[in-house]
């Protein structure tokens, strides 16, 4: 390793990354610098000072390889891990040999690599152990990345040696250095009291800094706190200020929360049209519940070219992959027959089975349908158990039970507070049932 490389990797064990970025630039320019192409795929693949690129990192590793460089060979074996079982077992015990002189030689990258063996059971059976304390060996080297991953195995439950203080411990080793995933992380424990006491401010901290340096999942985390006023401030446009960022970082849940803020006009003017964009670049991305977003937009005649059948065809497709809200909507669709005939035993059995796992609408619609039925004791129960959610509909009509005394007694008192607490949310409907009821 020549002394250009050496400070480079110097410079990213300082955390001196957009310095490290630069010179590493310059030195992958010559093919034969194995080590610097290396270096330089790990920026693209962990995302620190540029966007994530798996192209770019596949096609630096595959460069790093073909210059004899041991570690890029690692990920070269995993590209291309189609080989049968005992072949990929051997290849990974034959890289496994390369690695331990230089990991005894104290290179940190090395070590790294050994405990991702050890972690995924590439070449011998998985020993979370055996990963840690490699791990361990590279964060003590100053390695920023294993010390987030040593930081995450800590914090598992499962794992033999669970010790969420010392979790947090690497993460704030791993944070001080600016890595995003550590800052991510720490974030985790400060909101989630883990390893240290609850504190959403600093969480909401940790999370700005992860977003600022380009984590898509932070960017989410501290936009979702302020929709929901969770720790700090409530503030739509912050919250419109993250999503857009996370958005753009490449996070799914940030384009399908983006695509929220543009149909219900939070932080920005509504827009449908790009809000059915986002929801359809979300589920490309994989994320489901902008799938059922997508649906409901067809369904209320928001799209552009609305249609009904189309609606209810997204609703099925997201709740065919097991989503708990689609398919509490799956079930309203067949209830009310929202593009599709009416099928109202299958529409209750969809949800009644998102009913069973909390769903807030479906145990408020089941509550409707009892209404219906003239089953007022069935009706206030579901209502109640929605309402326990904070679930605005299911206050209205709970208030609603109240004040005309449908399954008990009549309580105006009680039937104020529901409709004070969907008012406080936001609900148009709750100032309307006031006034008819309260203020008649």
């Amino acid at each position: 390793m020549d002394n250009e490389t050496k400070r480079a990797e110097s410079l990213f064990l300082a955390g001196e990354f957009a310095e490290s970025l630069s010179l590493l630039k310059e030195l992958a320019k010559d093919p034969a610098n194995g080590r610097d192409q290396y270096l330089l795929g790990l920026f693209y693949f962990y995302a620190v000072e540029v966007r994530w690129n798996g192209d770019r990192f596949l096609e630096l590793v595959d460069s790093g390889w073909r210059a004899g460089d041991v570690l890029s060979g690692f990920f070269i074996l995993y590209r291309d891990g189609e080989g049968n079982k005992k072949d990929m077992t051997e290849k990974y015990v034959k890289h496994m040999k390369k690695l331990l002189p230089m990991a005894k030689a104290g290179d940190p990258f090395a070590m790294r690599q050994i405990a991702i063996l050890y972690e995924r059971g590439l070449g011998r059976k998985i020993n979370m152990d055996q990963a840690y304390d490699w791990y361990v060996r590279s964060a003590e080297k100053g390695l920023c990345l294993s010390m987030a991953d040593a930081g995450g195995i800590a914090m598992d439950e499962s794992f033999s040696r669970y010790d969420p203080k010392l979790a947090f411990t690497w993460f704030l080793k791993g944070a001080a250095l600016g890595y995003h995933e550590a800052e991510l992380r720490l974030g985790d424990c400060f909101y989630g009291a883990i390893g240290v006491e609850e504190d959403k401010e600093k969480a909401a901290t940790c999370f700005e800094r992860a977003s600022n340096h380009g984590n898509g999942e932070a960017s989410d985390a501290l936009g979702t706190m302020y929709v929901l006023g969770d720790g700090i401030s409530q503030d739509m446009d912050k919250a419109y200020e993250f999503f857009t960022k996370g958005a753009e970082q490449g996070s799914p849940s940030c384009m399908y929360k983006l695509g929220d803020c543009y149909l219900y006009g939070r932080g920005t003017e509504s827009n449908y049209e790009k809000a059915m964009d986002l929801y359809l670049a979300a589920w490309d991305k994989g994320n489901v519940p902008a799938g059922r977003s997508i649906g409901r937009m067809h369904l209320l005649g928001l799209a552009k070219n609305s249609d009904a059948s189309e609606g209810f065809r997204w609703i099925e497709k997201a709740a065919d992959t097991g989503d708990i809200d689609a398919i509490a909507s799956l079930g309203d669709c067949y209830v009310n027959g929202a593009g599709t005939e009416v099928d109202e035993e299958k529409g209750r059995t969809l949800l009644e089975e998102a009913a069973e796992q909390g769903q807030a609408e479906a145990i408020c619609e089941l509550g409707e349908l009892a209404l219906r039925d003239q089953d007022g004791d069935g009706a206030v129960r579901r209502f109640k158990e929605a309402a326990a959610q904070g679930y605005p509909r299911a206050e209205n009509f709970l208030g609603l039970c109240y004040a005309t005394g449908i399954g008990g007694t009549r309580n105006l008192r009680a039937a104020e507070e529901c409709f004070r607490r969907s008012d406080a949310q936001g609900d148009p409907d709750a100032k309307l049932l006031i006034q008819q009821y309260l203020n008649a």
